[in-house]
């Protein structure tokens, strides 16, 4: 016979497959360099996540939040409750543990940002994201503080390292600068960021197709397996962008298409 303790646990249990099957989150640009987000999660992971929060902007650090935001000691602790914590939430985010996260192509949510090495040493000028979102060479700054650099020695925006055939798989530098030119999967219409993406051989590796920078494309693991049934074709552009050739059925002159975001831009290298 079931005691008062089981009925209340298989109550909580309930509550928890209900709460479970009801988690979202959602992320929206707002177009004026801020982004709107809301969620629904279980309580308990709430409660980690505000603990967490809370922990950031507890009293005893005012001075380290005062002059990591460049405030004195009284100006911080005159902000809204929301704002402060608004802020810590950023932090939280900037310090993930990204050496625990799934990987992609031997990255772990990796966000590349390119900037001129000169407007990173003096703070200076701009940054541009693999999300193509622009920031200030200050902020390229801050964000070098915490985060795990890889330079990039880009010549036209695009020219790393290569290996050629010696081997068969990209490796993380190659990936990261991957991310920063093609910003996500290069099918046209697709939306799938770098870290979704897999780096595919234009000319395939089986076919003697180089482990190099201009043999490469990141296509989703969906277009990816599309290119590999044959009927599509991903190929380097003359101008060096990616570009994909639908097969007759869908367009009789197999007009080369390319993804929205390199339509509007200069042509690079290859």
């Amino acid at each position: 016979m079931l005691g008062v303790d089981d009925h209340l646990g298989e109550q909580l249990r309930q509550q928890e497959r209900k709460a479970w099957g009801a988690t979202r989150i959602s992320i929206m640009r707002r177009g004026d360099g801020t982004t709107r987000g809301s969620f629904l999660i279980p309580d308990a992971d709430a409660d980690t996540l505000r603990a967490a929060i809370e922990g950031i902007i507890a009293p005893r650090r005012t001075a380290a939040n005062a002059q990591q935001h460049g405030m004195g000691a009284g100006d911080w602790l005159a902000l809204p409750r929301e704002q402060k914590m608004g802020h810590a939430f950023t932090e939280l985010i900037n310090h993930l543990p990204t050496g625990s996260l799934p990987q992609a192509g031997g990255l772990a949510a990796t966000v590349a940002v390119t900037v001129d090495i000169d407007d990173l040493r003096t703070g200076q000028g701009t940054a541009t994201n693999s999300s193509a979102t622009d920031m200030s060479a200050a902020k390229a700054q801050r964000l070098a503080c915490n985060a795990h650099l890889v330079a990039l020695y880009l010549e036209n925006g695009t020219r790393v390292i290569d290996h050629g055939m010696t081997r068969r798989l990209y490796d993380r530098h190659q990936r990261l600068a991957l991310a920063v030119r093609d910003k996500g999967c290069v099918f046209p219409s697709c939306d799938r960021p770098p870290a979704w993406c897999e780096a595919h051989h234009l000319s395939f590796w089986s076919e003697s197709g180089p482990t190099d920078l201009n043999n490469a494309a990141l296509l989703c693991h969906f277009h990816h397996f599309l290119i590999h049934e044959g009927e599509w074709v991903a190929r380097m552009g003359d101008d060096g962008v990616v570009e994909i050739v639908p097969p007759k059925r869908v367009d009789p002159d197999q007009r080369p298409r390319r993804h929205v975001r390199f339509t509007q831009q200069q042509p690079r290298a290859a």
